[in-house]
């Protein structure tokens, strides 16, 4: 055990070097050697020059492990005052150490600290929501805070952070007493080395480090909300046309230099310029389902920004010129690298929505497919109490927002897309409701006397409705569920998938091609089925 504290001083003066600031920290160890006791504990101090030099005059603190945390009264002469226990003589508290009578000790967290970055407590730690980044780890003898978001948050307070330790370590020598100090630019110490008069658990000798290190802030926030004031002006040039030659012909995104309906820069391109893009740009966004959110005609991230699109007959997304101005300028890069020439034209929902302010049924089918089935639900469940096909389970919430036709052929792509569709449809059949309501020697097969699967089942209850559209729904659906057995089941295999389709089984599959198939089979028969469904209501 070394009682000089080399291996604490080292820490404690390099402290601003570690990825994690500890804000307190309370241990005590045992061993052959003897007994090292440590107690770390912070506050909260002005950024000011004077302030800090006067602080750092002396190794003590300036405040004791209770002066924060509890509130009480304390009597002047004639007047009595009330302490809330948050500041102490200008020092306001970071973390706190409370005691009680009969109770464990427990750490609160200043709220600020987590107020700061909206943190949220997520299996014991506090996390950016935005981004799942641990800010702020905490146990019953520790807290720990991520170094970059602690020097954003003194900055956008204009506070210092004092770390003050006061580590004791007990051994068993025959010593001298000593006693030596240190002062430096934003740190302090000194160490005693002490004898026993009597024993600590056989020790005669121990050494104490009493001191303070400062934590100083960024020179200015680097909090969102507060750079929004300073965004960099940059903006991406994207392909808008093409010249006599075939070259792309490109300009700035930035609104303020295109043309609008008010008259600015009528020579320029008007924001509502279409921009084209390969439909793989979508992907970031897809397979982010938590963060991002694509609706029918929309790409959004969180509350921060939203941009409108379509994706036109040439599978080309489409955005406005302008609207990708108003997105970040790293978002804007994103788009850039999937940036092609001008192909396909606007989809013609996507145009009466944005330009003609008319309403119209879902621009995207594989949002369509949705909004399909839920109005056959609704149907449905106005008549029999229930719906036909049942909600999402919890871990496919996000399906709504993350399901799309593959952006390449690739076979594990058109898996996860066999995948989801079934159980956006398949696997979500209320068998319960059927049976209730379709006599049950209808509904099992006479051989084996065993229930249809959900499939069959769903058909059945159907054709007792009188729907000549059953079979067609009937079909997509089947066509749907044994493609996914035979290509993304226990053992894939693309002969047996191109068996299922009616092809040669050397057959090369387009799986894009093939995903839309399936999607549009699907919807068609979906919205056959509702128009017979409205007019039996009528």
């Amino acid at each position: 055990m070394d009682k000089n504290y080399s291996d604490l001083i080292d820490l404690y003066t390099n402290i601003t070097k570690r990825e994690w600031i500890p804000l307190i920290d309370i241990k005590k160890e045992e061993s052959s050697e003897g007994i090292n006791d440590v107690f770390l504990f912070s506050a909260l101090i002005e950024n000011d020059e004077n302030v800090i030099n006067e602080y750092l005059k002396s190794p003590t603190w300036g405040f004791s492990v209770d002066t924060f945390g509890k509130s009480t009264f304390y009597k002047t002469g004639d007047e009595i005052y009330y302490v809330a226990g948050d500041i102490v003589d200008d020092i306001e508290y970071i973390v706190t150490y409370r005691t009680f009578n009969k109770y464990d000790p427990i750490i609160d967290i200043n709220p600020k600290l987590i107020w700061y970055g909206n943190l949220i407590v997520k299996n014991g730690e506090f996390i950016n929501p935005d981004n799942n980044r641990t800010m702020i780890k905490i146990n019953n003898s520790n807290v720990l805070v991520k170094r970059e978001y602690l020097r954003d948050f003194l900055a956008a307070n204009n506070k210092v952070l004092t770390i003050c330790f006061d580590n004791r370590r007990y051994y068993k020598e025959d010593t001298r007493m000593k006693y030596y100090s240190k002062d430096y630019a934003n740190y302090n110490y000194n160490i005693n080395l002490v004898r026993s008069s009597g024993e600590y658990q056989e020790n005669n000798a121990y050494s104490f480090l009493l001191g303070k290190t400062l934590i100083m802030p960024l020179s200015e926030p680097t909090h969102e909300h507060y750079q929004y004031f300073f965004e960099i002006d940059e903006y991406e040039d994207f392909i808008i046309g093409v010249d006599t030659d075939e070259k792309p012909i490109v300009f700035t995104c930035n609104e303020n230099k295109l043309a609008n309906y008010f008259g600015a820069n009528p020579e320029a391109p008007h924001f509502l310029t279409p921009v084209y893009f390969r439909r793989s740009v979508l992907d970031k966004y897809i397979n982010n389902p938590d963060d991002y959110t694509v609706a029918d005609g929309n790409i959004s991230y969180l509350d921060r920004w939203s941009v409108p699109f379509t994706i036109n007959e040439g599978d080309f997304v489409t955005v406005w010129l302008g609207d990708l101005g108003r997105i970040p300028y790293s978002e804007q890069k994103h788009w850039r690298l999937y940036n092609e020439k001008p192909e396909g034209g606007i989809e013609e929902k996507f145009f009466k929505r944005q330009i003609l302010a008319e309403w119209t049924d879902a621009i995207l089918p594989e949002r369509e497919i949705f909004h399909l089935i839920d109005r056959v639900n609704l149907i449905i469940e106005s008549k029999y109490g229930n719906k036909l096909f049942g909600e999402l389970g919890d871990a496919d919430k996000k399906l709504e927002s993350a399901f799309s036709i593959p952006s390449n052929s690739s076979v594990t792509i058109y898996q996860n897309f066999l995948m989801q569709l079934n159980k956006i449809t398949v696997e979500r059949i209320n068998t319960k409701l059927i049976k209730e309501n379709v006599k049950e020697d209808k509904l099992k097969d006479e051989k084996s006397g065993a229930f249809f699967g959900s499939r069959v089942q769903l058909n059945v209850f159907l054709e007792e409705l009188g729907l000549k559209s059953a079979a067609k729904l009937d079909n997509a659906l089947r066509l749907s569920y044994n493609s996914r057995n035979k290509l993304a089941g226990h053992k894939g295999s693309i002969k047996e998938y191109n068996k299922v389709w009616k092809r040669d089984v050397e057959f090369k599959p387009d799986f894009i091609s093939d995903s839309k198939l399936l999607l549009t089979g699907i919807n068609i028969a979906l919205v056959n089925i509702l128009e017979e469904l409205q007019n039996d209501s009528e």
